[in-house]
Order: structure tokens, then sequence, then C-alpha cells
């Protein structure tokens, strides 16, 4: 696959679009929801809150780099099991509806 920055594509559960391209790695922000995290009290535990927030209609998001959302490294393995999503359907793209087709 030819992957550029910019990119979209999909690990499945989740929407992604490229920021960097190296030789045998990619990096990319999940662009379909904003993943937090927040401390738990004193004892600075960690806990995940899946935020309603969806960058693809929040533009600010998505600017960069540095992006204001966390970069993931996707290596050669990773890569072989993406999809990639074509630009008129990132704004539509649902995961479930992915599933049924």
């Amino acid at each position: 696959m030819a992957f550029q920055i910019g990119t979209t594509f999909s690990t499945g559960p989740a929407l992604w679009r490229c920021t960097d391209v190296g030789t045998r790695t990619l990096v990319a922000v999940r662009i379909d929801k904003v993943i937090t995290l927040r401390p738990l009290g004193e004892s600075q535990t960690w806990a995940t809150d899946q935020d309603a927030a969806d960058p693809r209609k929040l533009p600010g998001w998505l600017n960069g780099p540095p992006y204001a959302l966390a970069e993931f490294c996707f290596d050669e393995g990773d890569i072989d099991a993406v999809e990639i999503v074509l630009r008129e359907k990132v704004a539509v793209w649902d995961p479930a509806a992915e599933a049924r087709e």
C-alpha cells in the first residue's frame, strides 16, 4: 500500500489519518473519536475517557504538527492489516457499517 501524509485508513474499529511515513513504519492520529486520559484521585491511577468529540467535525483537532491528538506508530505487520478509506467516505465512516459490508 502506498501511504502518504493525509492518507486515511481503518484498523477495523478505528479510523486513522497518517501524519508521517517511514521506510517500514507510519505514524497516525485516530480521527473517529477523542480518547483522553484522566487521573483517578490521589493514587494517580489513570483511566481512559472516551469523549464524544469527533475530530472529523472539529477540525482544530487535526491541525498539526504538533497534533492535539496522540500519535501512534504502526509497523510493517500493522500496516498489512489496515484498509485505506476513500476521502469521500471519511466523514460518514462508521465501524458498525464497515463490519456489515
